[in-house]
């Protein structure tokens, strides 16, 4: 048992494994998103495998009986030395397992990825808070929510001051920060508790290293992992934004910008730049204002060759557009210099819900639906809301990837949820079918196959290009593959429409590009695609029967009860973090933000519970139930208010996304003391408090494993929304009824 007066630095030690772990978390998350191309689903397995490790590494806890100050010491030292490894095997898993940095993963691909690179260091995060739980409580039950507080705590203030660190420093540089905080905290116990010169000097010299290694290997380290990511090709410029990991490779004399692997500019790009703009112009007859959304800076060169008054160029990320300002060609430079040329830093949607304009012409010129920040440019509501922008005889162009040549029905299912949910819209549609097709529409019949009109258009306007050509422009007005595509694209019938809330193109996409890399995956992908709300609900009418005829008691209600509340955690906070993303579109900048939030509803849903608990009137089996009650209501109302949030007149509603996560997080910290409480009766545990404390922990970091992988892989893009709050609730309330009758079996434990 370790003196009192030591309680102290294991008091600071938790807050330092709070804060460590929660930046680390969000270090790592960045790098695996990039890594993953911005894929949101992506979150759900990076936040299922931390928990993962954290569960491991709790539940190895439980059995290490040794309490020695020397391990406590190595634990602060192997922390940060182990993040080095982790965030460099995040940044550069692809290049060693062999895959392109720019392909799409496949989920098993993503799974494998996320499991490597951040299970070793959860697994150490999860292990130091039992270890350092037991050292504190010392077999006093009121210290346990006090331990849960103080890592909490220190997770907070970790999550609040990421927004910082990762606007202006890179990874490795918070990495030696780090590495400098969990150092001093070995050296302070090695000082101030062993008292062993020869350690305590060791632990300095490291301390030193990693102040050194802040100011000269930090970058080294930056540029090594950089260019072993791109391994192959030469990396001209790397840099972190706000917004993702940003690269310029050098290619035989042309330079290609990728944003997490996505391609945003190419300097040998030209022939899709002249199709695509002027494609697009000569469907008007006489187009004064374009909107262009997206693309490199490059197209604005091609729009200028017609008579236009006025083109608005709109982009997120200004240092992506700073970088690629500086590989552009003499000619498209001086472009930008065009009193005409208006360029927008700011997302899409915003932009084009607060304009006052009216446009001719709006050109979307972005990737495929490979991630929910794409996809809520291809939905229903964002139709709508270009709708609203566009003049009486203006027109709407996008493109999708296809085929004019073979359709295979997963190819057809993506192409026909886009092109629904724009014929949804819009009463005017056109097709041009091609590896690309682009898609055509408008509130008026100004739209034209008619090569006559077309070709007079490009005469009058005198347009001189280098590739696209007016015999290219005859060749893509072919009407024969016209029809064969129309027709193609009747075939299936029954596509649900592309929602802000039920985003179906983003998930047929990801079926599409399975069946070309991936095609073992893609029976699996269609046969969850048929899983319906009633299969689900008829699921759990049954789990609840089997486990009332069990005649659960209370202490394995309660156990139920943690698990399903860290279900419902994980999977709300998950739905908050992919709404962020869906109404605002940039959740890149504001991941730690969201999750400090919820940390610290954690935190104070612990403190109050355990406060609560000090009074003999209170009783935790009542409160459980009321929050179980609370969470399943709390989950029902969550989409009301995301909708709301998306309308347009409503404006922006940033800080609410702070607050409901804190909300969630308080919810289910308050549920931890009291499980405790439960479990310290029952007669496997005997009232022994570190056994409580790692069965409650696992129980939980369990729950929400499942919650945060099956939300983002499959209910979201499968159900929506609206169905994965409703499961949630159903799940919560369950465990209410459980709980509620357990009392006819057990005696109340209150």
């Amino acid at each position: 048992m370790i003196k009192n007066k030591h309680s102290l630095l294991v008091g600071l030690s938790l807050l330092v494994l709070g804060f460590s772990g929660l930046i680390a978390q969000i270090l790592l998350v960045r790098e695996l998103t990039a890594t993953f191309s911005g894929n949101e689903l992506s979150l759900g397995i990076i936040l299922g495998n931390w928990l993962l490790g954290t569960a491991m590494g709790s539940l190895w806890a439980r059995r290490v009986n040794r309490r020695s100050v020397a391990l406590l010491i190595s634990f602060h030292l192997l922390l940060p030395l182990l993040l080095y490894v982790q965030v460099y095997l995040a940044r550069t898993a692809k290049s060693f397992l062999g895959f392109p940095f720019y392909e799409l993963l496949s989920p098993g691909s993503i799974f494998l990825i996320s499991f490597l690179a951040l299970i070793p260091y959860s697994f150490l995060c999860g292990f130091g808070f039992v270890f350092l739980s037991k050292l504190y409580v010392q077999k006093k039950e009121k210290r346990i929510g006090k331990a849960y507080l103080l890592e909490t705590i220190g997770a907070t203030g970790g999550g609040l001051l990421s927004y910082l660190l990762v606007r202006f420093l890179a990874p490795f540089q918070i990495c030696a920060l780090l590495g400098i905080l969990n150092t001093a905290m070995a050296f302070s116990i090695g000082a101030l508790w062993l008292k062993n010169l020869l350690r305590t000097a060791f632990t300095f010299i490291l301390l030193l290293a990693q102040v050194l290694f802040l100011f000269t290997g930090s970058k080294a380290l930056e540029k090594i992992s950089a260019q072993r990511q791109w391994k192959g090709r030469h990396l001209v410029e790397y840099e972190h934004s706000l917004y993702g990991n940003i690269s310029v490779i050098e290619e035989e004399g042309e330079y290609n910008i990728y944003e997490n692997g996505e391609l945003f500019f190419s300097s040998a790009n030209k022939e899709a730049e002249e199709e695509n703009v002027h494609l697009s112009l000569l469907q008007h007859p006489f187009p004064k204002k374009i909107l262009f959304i997206g693309g490199g800076l490059g197209y604005i060169e091609e729009i200028l060759k017609h008579p236009i008054e006025k083109v608005d160029y709109v982009q997120l990320d200004p240092q992506l557009i700073q970088i690629n300002k500086n590989f552009l060609s003499p000619s498209q430079k001086r472009t930008l210099t065009n009193s005409k040329v208006n360029i927008h830093l700011t997302d899409a949607r915003a932009f084009i819900r607060t304009s006052m304009e009216r446009y001719d012409v709006v050109i979307l010129n972005l990737p495929d639906p490979v991630s929910l920040q794409i996809n809520r440019v291809y939905t229903k509501e964002f139709f709508q809301e270009v709708g609203r922008i566009l003049n009486k005889r203006g027109i709407f162009v996008l493109h999708i990837f296809s085929s004019s040549v073979y359709l295979n029905p997963q190819l057809i299912r993506y192409n026909i949820s886009v092109y629904n949910t724009l014929k949804a819209v819009f009463p005017y549609t056109l097709i041009i079918p091609g590896e690309n097709l682009y898609l055509f529409a408008s509130f008026s019949p100004i739209l034209t196959y008619k090569i006559n009109t077309l070709e007079k258009r490009w005469e009058e306007r005198r347009i001189v290009n280098k590739y696209f050509t007016l015999y290219h422009l005859w060749n893509k007005i072919d009407l024969q593959k016209i029809d064969y595509v129309k027709r193609s694209l009747k075939r299936i019938k029954s596509i649900p429409l592309n929602m802000d809330f039920h985003p179906v193109s983003f998930y047929y996409y990801l079926i599409v590009h399975n069946s070309f890399f991936y095609p073992s995956h893609t029976y699996l992908l269609e046969k969850l695609s048929t899983i319906k709300m009633t299969h689900i609900l008829l699921f759990s009418l049954l789990l609840l029967f089997f486990l009332q005829l069990r005649k659960t008691g209370i202490s394995q209600a309660s156990k139920l009860c943690i698990f399903t509340s860290g279900f419902a955690g994980l999977s709300l906070e998950t739905v908050i973090l992919l709404c962020f993303q869906i109404i605002y579109g940039y959740i890149y900048s504001q991941i730690g933000m969201i999750i400090a939030c919820f940390m610290a509803g954690l935190g104070m849903g612990s403190y109050l519970s355990s406060k609560r608990l000090a009074s003999r009137k209170f009783c935790a089996q009542r409160a459980l139930s009321k929050l179980e009650l609370s969470i399943s209501a709390y989950a029902l109302l969550l989409p009301f208010i995301f909708s709301s949030l998306s309308k347009p007149e409503v404006g922006k509603g940033v800080g609410l996304f702070f607050f409901l996560s804190g909300v969630i997080g308080t919810c289910v910290g308050a549920e931890y003391p009291l499980a405790n409480h439960l479990l310290l009766k029952e007669k496997d545990v005997g009232g022994k408090v570190e056994k409580a404390v790692g069965t409650v922990y696992s129980a939980d970091l369990l729950g929400g494993l499942s919650g945060a992988i099956l939300t983002s892989l499959f209910l979201i893009p499968l159900l929506g929304i609206f169905s994965t709050c409703t499961i949630v609730a159903m799940s919560n309330l369950m465990t209410l009824i459980l709980i509620s009758q357990a009392s006819s079996y057990d005696q109340p434990f209150c």
